[in-house]
């Protein structure tokens, strides 16, 4: 017969490595990435208990649901609240996660965010520049969790107003518009509202464009890269489009605009 109890536990490393090392039988190999987005979480006090999601174990005792977050407490080092749900059917495991994640734009939409994805795109960079990856950009090892994204979207709130000005600018459609985002508001914070804008409408419309400007080299690989078969990979995109910045922000005429491999990311 099945029992189910359930009630909010303090789960400690200790306790969550036990019942890892002696529960957890049966599961899906861990993703280690997504262990450590769960324990920066947890480390930096974003760790939500009451959100309903629950630890599983079955009328067995096995662990069925679960085994990312102890790990993640275990590796933070540090004691979780959390749901404990036990007596579950033994063959509930194949009905649980199954349904697609939410991802950030999905809650900025339901809480009437105007340019979701975009805003969740960006304040993904933002925190990826704020913590000095923005090179390691499609590393998952170091992409922000949901919970860092949202904190980042409340931590700036202008950020809207740089998404509703990046969105449907010309400058989108050569350049990936995250990317024209996350440089119009880190430059506008730093004071260089009208600047950015000039240098962004520039790039995207193409007027006036003289040949040692920086945003005038950028446009030009913008559209060879565009139509080209073999496309650059992402973060030498916003290298070489940060870099066309921080050359026009100090005017500074350039021949040509380049980013080796063996150079250090630049920095907004």
């Amino acid at each position: 017969k099945i029992m189910i109890t359930a009630k909010i536990e303090n789960v400690t490393p200790e306790m969550a490595a036990h019942w890892l090392e002696t529960h957890n039988t049966g599961n899906r190999s861990i993703r280690i990435a997504h262990v450590t987005r769960l324990a920066s979480d947890m480390t930096a006090g974003n760790w939500v208990a009451s959100n309903g999601e629950s630890i599983k174990f079955d009328i067995d005792g096995r662990l069925v649901d679960g085994q990312h977050r102890l790990s993640a407490c275990v590796l933070a080092n540090i004691p979780i609240s959390c749901l404990v749900v036990r007596g579950v059917a033994p063959d509930c495991y194949a009905t649980i996660d199954i349904g697609r994640q939410k991802n950030t734009s999905d809650f900025l939409a339901a809480n009437a965010f105007k340019n979701a994805t975009l805003m969740a795109s960006t304040a993904k960079l933002l925190a990826l520049h704020q913590d000095g990856n923005l090179a390691n950009m499609k590393d998952g090892k170091v992409s922000p969790t949901t919970a860092r994204v949202l904190q980042i979207i409340e931590d700036n709130p202008t950020l809207t107003d740089s998404a509703a000005w990046t969105h449907g600018n010309p400058v989108s459609k050569l350049l990936t518009v995250s990317f024209a985002c996350l440089i119009h508001y880190v430059a506008t914070q730093q004071g260089h509202s009208t600047a950015v804008s000039a240098f962004l409408d520039r790039l995207g419309n193409g007027l006036g464009l003289r040949d040692y400007e920086p945003v005038y080299h950028l446009r030009k690989f913008l559209l060879a890269h565009k139509s080209a078969k073999r496309k650059a990979a992402q973060p030498f995109v916003l290298a070489l489009a940060i870099k066309a910045w921080i050359y026009a922000k100090n005017e500074k005429s350039v021949n040509d605009l380049r980013f080796r491999t063996d150079e250090k990311f630049p920095v907004l």
